[in-house]
């Protein structure tokens, strides 16, 4: 939500699809995961964005792993907004972070049925203590966000 508020004051259309942690479908209903994936698609590839970014918080049996991580789509302009939003992360956060951009797995429905360039920003990892705690400062949430929303208003 804060990058979204950062992009609507440079003017940017933002188009959530979602703004909470439940899914697309009627709360009655007996939808999958699966099927909310869809409808998530549906609504991406109707509204047709410029750009498809999902932002999410990593996690890992071992506390020792960290730092930001972003995958991109198979789709024409991921690979380049993929490294181009790793580099503004290094750039901006963590200059110490190794980690390079590389290509969604084939599993991950979403990001393999979308019709734009697209990327999931792994911010950080949730099991890393450190980086937890990070993670759940609002200062560090207010630069982690001015960051995602610089580099897709300067992506290639």
């Amino acid at each position: 939500k804060k990058t979204e508020a950062l992009l609507k004051k440079k003017k940017v259309e933002v188009i959530m699809t979602r703004e909470e942690d439940r899914m697309m479908m009627p709360e009655d209903s007996s939808a999958s995961k699966a099927a909310d994936m869809k409808k998530r698609v549906e609504l991406i590839n109707k509204e047709t964005p410029q750009i498809a970014v999902s932002i999410h918080q990593n996690s890992y049996p071992e506390a020792r792993y960290h730092g930001a991580q972003v995958f991109y789509a198979p789709t024409q302009g991921s690979q380049a907004l993929g490294q181009h939003l790793q580099m503004a992360l290094r750039d901006g956060l963590d200059s110490e972070n190794t980690r390079e951009a590389k290509q969604i797995p084939d599993t991950v429905y979403l990001m393999n049925h979308v019709g734009c360039p697209a990327v999931l920003v792994e911010c950080g990892f949730l099991t890393n203590p450190t980086e937890e705690a990070m993670l759940r400062s609002e200062d560090y949430q207010r630069k982690l966000s001015a960051v995602i929303a610089a580099a897709w208003m300067t992506a290639p």
